[in-house]
Parts: structure tokens; sequence; C-alpha cells
């Protein structure tokens, strides 16, 4: 039997060679479909780039994308149907209803005598995190055209795939029809769950962030709140693990606030990095606008991290207030701060706590949160839609 033809559309920036998670997603895709991946580069020219036994149709970076969006969604948009005809493609799915998803609805609708199987997948809140940025008087026009943009194409959709719960009522607020959904997160956590990295000695108390460093993650706030409860708390340090646009931001607010030498930037993390610095961590915080299912607060329960997030997205489905975790609003500087002086109050209470609570959680999601899990539940998800297109 032919394996089924895929095409991922999406506006992830790719370079090779892939990442470990990357890696361990395209070999499982690989093996069973005929993979291919619409994207961009990283670099200044097309790329067509055969790794992992699939093909990557990468496009340039022009400059910064924000001011060159319409030429992203142009390149996107006109790419789509060679490759379509090109690689006889069966299954279209659309990384985000936004732009990948109107492109891909488009194309599906135009080209309906091919009879193309859509996905359409939601990562976080779609429609708040692009918005969250902006000027208030600019956030509904945003997300305006957004909710717009995605009608248009989740009513397309044959399949819906999210990370979370809470994305996926999201997406199906959108269609009244009777199609396959399910939700599911790339993670790792079989990876995290155990203890096999060295604990090193120190007389610090370290909270811990790591992400993209952009400005929607809302580390200002935790530096703001530092130079504030320094004197009090001495052996209080923040290690911000990640790389992004708003690093220098950062650097130069930790020095204006003199809480330059609390202030560890840890550059990008691989795996290995990751795990080795949630072992070693007090506490770890998460003070994001904006958040889908961050699969570094599963990997945080897996160790065992009594953590500090915003109740924000599905972060609830993570963190149950009070037990393994405190939840905050991202726009209340004194109610964070609160929450930390209370960890850096009941430092053994708060180790406890993360320890047994995570634990007891962790029972109740099975191998959900592994590749394997993930594989298995995509895999199914894309079949059925090709079964459906093909009968």
């Amino acid at each position: 039997m032919e394996k089924p033809n895929i095409l991922w559309i999406g506006l992830e920036q790719f370079s090779f060679p892939l990442n470990e998670t990357a890696d361990e997603k395209y070999n499982i895709l690989a093996s069973e479909f005929n993979s291919n991946v619409l994207s961009c580069s990283t670099g200044k020219k097309f790329k067509h780039v055969y790794a992992n036994e699939t093909n990557f149709y990468l496009m340039p970076l022009l400059g910064k994308l924000v001011y060159l969006f319409p030429v992203y969604i142009l390149m996107l948009f006109f790419a789509t149907p060679y490759i379509i005809f090109k690689k006889k493609i069966d299954v279209l799915v659309a990384a985000d209803p936004f732009i990948p998803g109107i492109i891909a609805a488009f194309w599906k609708r135009i080209l309906f005598w091919k009879k193309l199987g859509l996905i359409v997948e939601a990562f976080g809140n779609w429609v708040e995190t692009p918005a969250a940025p902006l000027p208030r008087m600019l956030r509904w026009p945003v997300r305006a055209i957004i909710k717009i943009s995605s009608y248009f194409s989740i009513t397309a959709a044959d399949a819906l795939r999210a990370e979370s719960g809470v994305t996926l009522k999201k997406l199906r607020h959108y269609t009244k029809r009777d199609i396959p959904t399910d939700h599911f997160p790339l993670m790792h956590m079989e990876l995290f769950d155990k203890m096999d990295v060295e604990i090193k000695k120190r007389n610090t108390y370290d909270m811990l962030f790591i992400g993209r460093v952009v400005k929607l993650k809302g580390v200002q706030f935790i530096i703001d709140i530092l130079s504030q409860i320094k004197d009090k708390h001495p052996e209080v340090r923040l290690l911000i693990g990640g790389d992004g646009e708003y690093l220098g931001e950062l650097k130069k607010q930790a020095e204006e606030l003199n809480v330059n030498d609390k202030v560890i930037f840890l550059g990008s993390l691989g795996r290995n990095q990751v795990k080795e610095q949630l072992a070693n961590c007090d506490l770890f915080i998460l003070p994001s606008m904006s958040e889908g299912l961050p699969r570094v607060l599963i990997e945080s329960m897996a160790m065992g991290k009594f953590m500090i997030a915003s109740d924000v997205g599905a972060i609830k489905e993570i963190i149950e207030n009070g037990k393994n975790g405190f939840l905050v609003n991202p726009y209340n500087l004194q109610q964070i701060k609160e929450k930390i002086v209370y960890c850096l109050d009941n430092k053994k209470k708060i180790k406890e706590l993360g320890i047994r609570e995570n634990k007891e959680m962790l029972k109740n999601f099975g191998d959900k949160f592994t590749i394997k899990g993930w594989g298995r539940l995509y895999v199914n998800l894309i079949n059925r839609v090709y079964q459906i297109k093909t009968s």
C-alpha cells in the first residue's frame, strides 16, 4: 500500500541538522507518510533540503518577519499549489488557523477536484497571542481579522488538532461539522522522569525561566520584582534560558535596576541542558501574557518542581493552584511578587509540594506526553482524514 503524501504548511524557521525534537518528529512521520514541509529558512535564499526522508521547501529570511509579512504570505501562497501538484499531495496540514490555514483552505477549495484532505492545527491562543503585545487600540481589530480568517480556514477543515483541550474547544467553536478532532502536544516526558543529572551544591535560591525570549513571555516582570526583593532575599537569582529578540532589552533592564549580578542569561539550551537546569532550580516561573500548553511546564512537572505561571491558555491543565504551583495574573506584578516571596519564605514546604503533588498528577497522563504517544495519535488522525477523502 502506498504511503499518503502529506504537506505541512507553517511559519516555523528551520535550520539543519534538525534539533533533537524535530529529528525524532520527522523520523516518525516519514515512517508512515511521504512527508513534505513548506515553511521558512533561517537563511536568505530559497532552499530545498531533503532530510529525515522529508522534503523541506523553505522560504528565505529577507528581514524581520513583522515588516515583510505580506512577502512571506505571497511566497507561501504560490509555493503551495506547486508542491501539491509536484508531490501529488493527498492531505494538507496547516500549522495555524491564520496564515497557514488561509492558504491551505484557499487551495483546498480552488483545487476541489483533487479532494485534498485538510487538518488545521492550533497551538496556544492563536487569536490573542499576536494581539497581546500591541497597543490596546490595535488589539481588537487584529483579533477581528484573525477570527474572520480562522472561520474561513476551520470551516474547510476535515479534522482539527490542538495541543490542549482548551485550544481544541476554541477551534471547535468555528465549525458545527462532525469531523475528527484530538488534542495532544509533542512531548518527551519519558526523558524527564529520571533523575540522572548532577545536582550542584550552591547557597543561592534559583528561579528558572526557559522559553523563547520575547516580550510576551513577561520575563521583564520578574526582573522588576527581583530588584524589589533582593535586599531582603539576597540569595535569590533569576536564570533565563533561551534566545530571542527581547534578550537585549532584558540585559539592559537588569543593568539599569542593578540586578545584573542576579540575572543569569544561559543562552539557547539543548534538551539535556534543559533537564540539568530544571533539576538544579528551586522554582520554575513562566509569567507569560499568552500561552497554549507550554512543554517546559510539563518537563518541570516531571522533574518535581513547584511552579509559578500565568493563568492563561491551558496552563491550568498542568498546574493546580496551591498544590504543585501557583496560578497568577500575568499583568498583576503585586500578585506575582507575593507568590515569589511566599516560596522564598517557605522553601522546604514548596520543595516537598513540588515533588509529591507532581508525582501524583503525572499518574493520570499515561503515555500522552511521550513521543511514542504523540506519534500514535498523530498518525491515527492523518490516516483517518486520508481514508475519508479516498473512500
